[in-house]
Parts: C-alpha cells; sequence; structure tokens
C-alpha cells in the first residue's frame, strides 16, 4: 500500500548535496515547523525549542549527504523522528547531568521520550503539517469563511455548533 503522505523525494534528492543551498533552503522551509511542533509536543519550549529545531536541522543537514538516511530500511519520516526524538534526549541527558532536577528535568518527561506513544503522535503532527502546508497553498483560491468552515470541521465541531459560529 502506497503511503498517502509521502515526503517530497526530489527535495531529498537535492538536500543530500551540500553545496545547493537553494535545495536546502526549501528543505528547512518544508521541514523546520514540523519539526518545531514535534519538539512542543516533547515539552520543549521558546527559545530552547528554537536551538533543538536549529540543532536537528544541522545534524540531519550533516547526516543526509553521507547516507545515513537509508530509504530502504525506513521512510524519511520515521528517520527524522529517530533524529528529532534523539535530539531530544541527548538534551534531557545533558540537563540532568549539569543540573539534576533544577532546570525542569522530570524522569516523567523522560519515560515520555522512551514511550511507543512518541511514534504515533509524530505521525499525528506530520499529517497536521502536511494539511497546514496544503491549506496554505490553497487559501487563496477560497473565501475566509469557507477556510473557517473547515477549521472547524477539523477541530471537530458539529455542523450545529459550525453553523451557530
Amino acid at each position: 500500500m502506497e503511503d498517502a503522505w509521502l515526503t517530497r523525494k526530489t527535495l531529498l534528492m537535492r538536500a543530500v548535496e551540500k553545496n545547493d543551498e537553494h535545495a536546502w533552503d526549501d528543505f528547512v522551509n518544508y521541514y523546520h515547523e514540523f519539526i518545531f511542533m514535534v519538539l512542543t509536543k516533547l515539552g520543549k519550549k521558546g527559545a530552547e525549542c528554537e536551538d533543538l529545531a536549529q540543532e536537528t536541522l544541522i545534524s540531519i543537514w550533516e547526516k543526509l549527504p553521507e547516507l545515513k538516511y537509508n530509504k530502504e530500511k525506513a521512510k524519511f519520516r520515521t528517520w527524522l523522528s529517530r533524529v528529532i526524538k534523539n535530539k531530544v534526549i541527548d538534551d534531557y541527558r545533558k540537563l540532568k547531568t549539569q543540573t539534576k532536577l533544577k532546570q525542569g528535568y522530570s524522569e516523567e518527561q523522560e519515560k515520555k521520550l522512551n514511550s511507543s506513544d512518541i511514534d504515533h503522535m509524530i505521525e499525528q503532527e506530520w499529517e497536521v503539517h502536511l494539511i497546514k502546508l496544503a491549506l496554505n497553498n490553497i487559501s487563496s483560491q477560497f473565501s475566509e469563511n469557507s477556510l473557517k468552515t473547515f477549521e472547524y470541521a477539523m477541530q471537530g465541531l458539529s455542523d450545529y455548533e459550525i453553523a451557530e459560529k
């Protein structure tokens, strides 16, 4: 069965070239918000979240050309999820070592990172990310009212609630 949420393979092939700045800019524009959303869901906030997003992108930039992502073993999204998860785990370990419980580190957060629910959450965030990208691409073709109606429907509101709003 074909994956309905495929990663843009042409973008990946172009991003492998370290000298192709335009491809890398496209890659960052396409994935930064997704990475940021996942980091936020994993408990990172503000500048810490932005720093980890940048570190994650740098790690990807370094690993892609060296073929540390193997498309035969997993989907790119699966590999990307592991890179994000590993960055957060490394960050928590660093926090744990440096400050123990002083700066918001908790055993609960570490357990959350090692749970199998994280993969499901990342998959959901990927779908949300793609929906946002698609909406940005087509929003100029619809009225503001139509877009609001769709947004309310995506929030799970009933037809009656949408009509009331």
